[in-house]
């Protein structure tokens, strides 16, 4: 159900007057309305047609009422499985920066006396 209607009702577009009427109708609304409250506050923040001090507001209030969803067994079990390929991944980076290749030129004894290279006649 959506709870916008009632949640903006007689509310006052004037600075803390619009916070003070917004508190007051999500007092009436009470408890059983408290996990649409969140998204009706967040509707009303966004929405561009109704006045700045309202939305300002709304936009305040929709912080405390969001609501933390408890993870579940199965994503608790992949979330810990994530972080540990994360671990991984960031410990193999960490390992590849420590090897350094320095590429320069070869060794002397391997070029000395050479010139250009002649092969030999047969």
């Amino acid at each position: 159900a959506d709870i916008t209607g009632p949640l903006t009702e007689g509310v006052r577009c004037f600075g803390s007057n619009a916070r003070e009427d917004l508190g007051f109708n999500i007092k009436k609304l009470g408890d059983a309305a408290a996990e649409a409250l969140g998204p009706a506050l967040e509707r009303v923040a966004n929405d561009e047609s109704r006045c700045a001090p309202l939305r300002e507001a709304a936009r305040e209030l929709a912080a405390t009422y969001v609501v933390v969803p408890e993870p579940s067994a199965g994503q608790q079990a992949s979330v810990s499985s994530r972080l540990v390929v994360e671990q991984t991944l960031a410990e193999a980076d960490r390992n590849a920066a420590s090897l350094k290749f320095e590429v320069g030129p070869p060794p002397r004894n391997m070029t000395k006396g050479r010139g250009a290279v002649s092969l030999p006649r047969s």
